[in-house]
């Protein structure tokens, strides 16, 4: 039945997913040596920040793993890519859209942490001692490019904040001038997924009309 699958589901999941202790983890050093480290909670705090979303009451969520170390609510943590210090308030456990506030998360944990000022995607907080970070994840450059172009002028700007906002939340998004297509330029597949998060129902006056025969959807 029912009850006997989530037994069997738990006996799985201890047996197949490996403890955070159980291997170390590849890390460098500011000098740039690699080195291997153990998920220990008594550690220099590392924590590497996987995703960035927005949100609308909330602010900006950064989602990270705690890779060694604690790190505790109302702290201060070194963003040692940027050499600048992060004042945290709350850290929570993300569960769906919601943020269980804890009192610390440790060593193997994934949690959150929102209103960041200058931490983005794929980068490591550390104590202020702290000399190791975690590589951030290749981005591979898009195959292709598409422009935009807005229709009238005062959307320009509507446009490069929306824009903006969701490069936070998604650094696979590429933008920049091109001098063969002109206007700011991204991949085909993530323009369409974008230009409908860009575009909701409540403002498609100001977005519609995407030209894709041309090779250039166009916003209106």
């Amino acid at each position: 039945g029912y009850a006997a699958d989530k037994i069997r589901l738990r006996h799985a999941m201890v047996d197949l997913v490996p403890h955070p202790g159980a291997a170390a983890f590849a890390a460098r050093t500011i000098a740039g040596d690699e080195v291997q480290l153990q998920a220990n909670p008594d550690a220099t705090p590392i924590a590497y920040v996987f995703k960035t979303i927005s949100d609308p009451y909330a602010g900006r969520i950064s989602l990270l793993r705690v890779f060694a170390g604690t790190l505790a609510s109302d702290s201060s943590y070194t963003n040692r890519q940027r050499d600048t210090v992060e004042r945290f308030g709350p850290v929570a456990w993300v569960q769906g859209k919601d943020l269980a506030p804890v009192e610390k998360l440790i060593a193997g944990d994934i949690g959150g942490v929102a209103k960041l000022k200058e931490t983005h995607t794929g980068e490591t907080l550390t104590s202020k001692e702290g000399a190791v970070v975690v590589p951030a994840v290749p981005i591979p450059d898009a195959a292709i490019s598409f422009a935009i172009t807005p229709k009238a002028k005062g959307d320009e700007d509507k446009i490069a904040q929306g824009l903006a906002k969701l490069q936070e939340e998604d650094p696979t998004l590429r933008l920049g001038r091109d001098q063969c297509i002109g206007p700011p330029s991204g991949g085909f597949m993530r323009y369409w997924v974008i230009s409908h998060q860009l575009c909701p129902a409540s403002q498609s006056r100001t977005c519609t009309n995407r030209n894709w025969s041309s090779g250039s959807p166009i916003f209106q």
